[in-house]
């Protein structure tokens, strides 16, 4: 009975083994900056740069990876994004590499630590989603405004 059982085990160990689990700070497989590709897939933020005729890039992956971005508040973000029409090309140009390099550096991390990246990442979108909020009540504040100046000028008032 004894050479059966180890026949009826050692037939269980044949073929390939399963995949090992994933490593203890990573639960769910989960790399750094998937969520926000799949926020910015599915819904592209609103918020509009203002017009910078001394710089060219592209607006949308800069917006991406400020977003993205778990080591910068959310009010530095919000700073950046009203600076734009002031900074020069090499600034830009510096940011964006800087904003991707923390990216990659994440990303390396997530195998040990993709739990928390994924939890920090959230909450940087769920607070960058909230500059875009911001900047569209303020974009409708200055439209009021432009409103009622109109008027009062259409009114003599001015």
């Amino acid at each position: 009975m004894a050479d059966n059982q180890t026949q009826s085990f050692s037939g269980q160990n044949a073929g390939t083994p399963p995949p090992p689990p994933p490593p203890s700070g990573n639960s769910t497989g989960y790399i750094f900056g998937e969520l926000a590709d799949k926020l910015f897939a599915e819904n592209p933020p609103k918020i509009i740069i203002l017009e910078h005729p001394n710089t060219t890039f592209d607006e949308k992956k800069f917006l991406r990876c400020l977003a993205g971005s778990i080591s910068l508040l959310w009010q530095e973000k919000a700073k950046i994004i009203e600076s734009v029409p002031k900074l020069s090309q090499y600034q830009i140009d510096e940011l964006q590499r800087i904003l991707n390099e923390e990216t990659d550096k994440f990303k390396e991390l997530s195998a040990e630590h993709g739990d928390q990246l994924k939890q920090l990442e959230q909450k940087h979108l769920d607070e960058f989603r909230q500059i875009e909020t911001m900047m569209a009540e303020d974009e409708q504040e200055g439209q009021a405004d432009e409103q009622a100046d109109q008027i009062r000028k259409n009114l003599g008032l001015n």
